[in-house]
């Protein structure tokens, strides 16, 4: 099943079949895992944040005790670089990516 937008906390089904089409950003909010993409390992821990093209190709996912993600994977929308795509959400959601991935971080109390 093809989905055009997808919003999940579970670390373990990022690399879903039916994300291949989608452009991927994960925040660790606790705890530290770990994965291989493009035959590269990647270890991320709190406040770490991933934007990955084509989540399927992770492989090896491995969460420590109480790690805590949150990620959303869009589709991509055959945009030909991340510029366009910027410019589409910035003028769609009011916000640039970045501007959201900001509000996501946890602050300090």
């Amino acid at each position: 099943m093809k989905v055009d937008f997808l919003y999940s906390t579970d670390f373990l089904a990022m690399n879903a079949p039916e994300l291949s089409h989608t452009c991927m950003h994960l925040l660790c909010t606790a705890g530290e895992g770990s994965f291989v993409f493009n035959e590269k390992c990647y270890h991320i821990g709190k406040n770490d944040l991933v934007v990955m093209p084509n989540p399927t190709r992770a492989k090896n996912l491995a969460a420590a005790p109480g790690m805590q993600v949150e990620w959303f994977a869009a589709d991509r929308m055959n945009f030909t670089s991340l510029s366009y795509l910027s410019r589409y959400c910035t003028k769609h959601l009011g916000q640039s990516p970045s501007a959201y991935r900001r509000s996501l971080q946890p602050r300090e109390v």
